[in-house]
């Protein structure tokens, strides 16, 4: 009998999957990239080719983060070993936003919760470990500041493990660098919020 209380003890302490906490312990994570799919541009006067930034500048801010991985240092800033980068799954994903939908005038905003419902339906074929994905919000032409939700999470489950919604700040010439810009103001300020953020979860 107390065999068994044993065993059945063991199977749920390691069936738990990661924790909160796990996200800042973890030493070795994933990077799946940037996901638009709830993204909206909003000011419409500064994104006037929504077609084309689906086409070519969702995929162009991923890449930048792969291709300036020295700037876009996601092992400094989220003092962390990358053991895979794998963008596969949110460019296919950006690649079927709704471009009548994705440009407004208005404000625009959504919770945590949407942030699951959108890993919920993330097919992935890992079986364990810890994932970091950027869920955009909205990159904000009026303000000139992005909001990103940073998101880790377990691969297993895709369960979240910890999100916060980020402001970024664009800088920077080009559509590709401005808002390139913008994605690495929100690692920097990911960076120096870690502490605080971990401590928040312990």
């Amino acid at each position: 009998m107390k065999k068994a209380v044993v065993i059945i003890a063991c199977l749920i302490f390691f069936s738990k999957a990661y924790s909160q906490v796990d996200a800042f312990k973890a030493t070795e994570i994933a990077w799946y990239g940037i996901d638009f799919s709830k993204a909206r541009l909003i000011g419409s006067k500064g994104f006037t080719n929504p077609a084309d930034i689906r086409s070519r500048y969702f995929d162009a801010w991923n890449r930048l983060v792969l291709k300036e991985s020295n700037k876009f240092d996601i092992e400094k800033f989220f003092k962390k070993k990358v053991i895979d980068y794998d963008t596969t799954l949110v460019k296919k994903r950006n690649a079927l936003v709704d471009v009548e939908r994705l440009v407004i005038d208005s404000d625009y905003s959504f919770d945590k919760n949407e942030v699951q419902r959108i890993l919920n339906t993330y097919g992935l074929n890992a079986k364990n470990g810890v994932g970091l994905v950027f869920i955009v919000e909205s990159f904000n032409k009026l303000e000139a500041k992005s909001f990103i939700y940073v998101t880790f999470f377990d691969l297993s489950t895709r369960k979240v493990l910890f999100t916060q919604r980020v402001q970024g700040e664009g800088r920077g010439f080009s559509m590709r660098n401005f808002w390139g810009g913008s994605i690495l103001s929100v690692m920097e300020r990911s960076y120096k919020n870690l502490k605080k953020w971990a401590k928040q979860q312990s």
